[in-house]
């Protein structure tokens, strides 16, 4: 199991370190990602987490599909969202049109935050582990608690399953900023 988690470490922080160079391309923002971090908790304790922080995070989920199934969730605080829209603004506002400043954008650079992490750690995953992964769409979710209730409580049998939550940390121009990477993964017909 450690050495499972040190993999999804490495993982993780590779992931990370794509998306701090496509928001610094993007924002000609100095940014930094780090892995504060991790925790494994039961799911019942995230659930719990969550409600406490509802208000303050946006979510992002995914199902993963293949030798491993389950789920990815990123909770990604409001304040590096803001945070980045501002900078997107200032880079591009001039490119904009004021019909398209709805919260179409803000989702759309969400996903494609999304879409950089949940890809590469889904790819590295794949590929030190040597097994096809696969991930579906990510999904924005304002209610992180009933994304959690709905997709991934009613979709497996998951009451003693496990999330292994990697605490982020993101630096925007010397601002700091936190997002988490809550992994609820098992191997076909095992639990990890």
């Amino acid at each position: 199991m450690k050495d499972f988690i040190s993999m999804l470490r490495y993982a993780c922080q590779s992931a990370i370190n794509k998306v701090a160079d496509s928001i610094m391309f993007l924002t000609n923002a100095k940014v930094r990602g780090k892995i504060q971090g991790i925790t494994l908790t039961s799911l019942d304790a995230l659930l719990r987490r969550f409600q406490e922080v509802q208000d303050q995070v946006v979510g992002i989920t995914t199902r993963i599909r293949g030798r491993l199934e389950g789920f990815i969730l990123i909770t990604i605080n409001c304040d590096l969202v803001d945070h980045l829209l501002e900078l997107v603004l200032t880079n591009y506002g001039s490119y904009i049109r004021e019909e398209d400043l709805t919260i179409d954008l803000e989702e759309d650079m969400l996903k494609e935050i999304a879409n950089i992490i949940i890809g590469s750690l889904t790819s590295e995953i794949s590929s030190l582990l040597k097994i096809p992964v696969y991930y579906e769409v990510p999904l924005i979710a304002i209610d992180v608690v009933a994304v959690i209730l709905d997709q991934l409580c009613t979709s497996l049998a998951v009451e003693s399953m496990n999330a292994l939550v990697f605490h982020i940390s993101f630096e925007l121009n010397e601002h700091k900023h936190f997002a988490d990477i809550v992994l609820l993964l098992t191997p076909k017909g095992e639990h990890l």
